[in-house]
């Protein structure tokens, strides 16, 4: 059991990191003199934290599945590329626009995962079925 602990605290240190790098080579890209760069690239970090922390801790069931790790890194790329071009193609962004888009994107990130991990149905039989014919 250890060893999952470890593991995961690997995992979650090495998501962060590759956070981290994102956010400044996203930073790097902007003007930090320009007085919305709170909104827009702190936003983002604060929205990505929010979103995935929370998925994370509602998919812990899922997290022992190399398969799950390999799908949310995808979309945390996608998130972050997404919302990467969308910060640098708009010249006005709003911090409360953040505030619409975390619960929107958790629903859509948790629901494609639970396509993507769906169990299959319990075929129990019905109970107004006769057992006994």
């Amino acid at each position: 059991m250890k060893v999952n602990r470890v593991r995961d605290f690997a995992l979650y240190l090495a998501i962060g990191t590759i956070f981290v790098i994102l956010c400044f080579v996203g930073a790097v890209y902007t003007d930090l003199r320009s007085d919305d760069v709170f909104s827009r690239w702190g936003g983002l970090a604060v929205t990505t934290a929010l979103v995935f922390g929370y998925v994370l801790n509602h998919t812990r069931s899922m997290l022992g599945k190399m398969t799950a790790w390999i799908a949310i890194g995808c979309m945390l790329v996608a998130h972050l590329a997404l919302f990467a071009w969308i910060l640098r193609a708009y010249s006005e962004w709003r911090l409360a626009w953040w505030i619409a888009i975390v619960p929107v994107e958790y629903v859509a990130v948790s629901y494609i995962l639970s396509l993507l991990f769906r169990r299959p149905a319990d075929h129990r039989p019905s109970p107004n079925t006769d057992r006994h014919r």
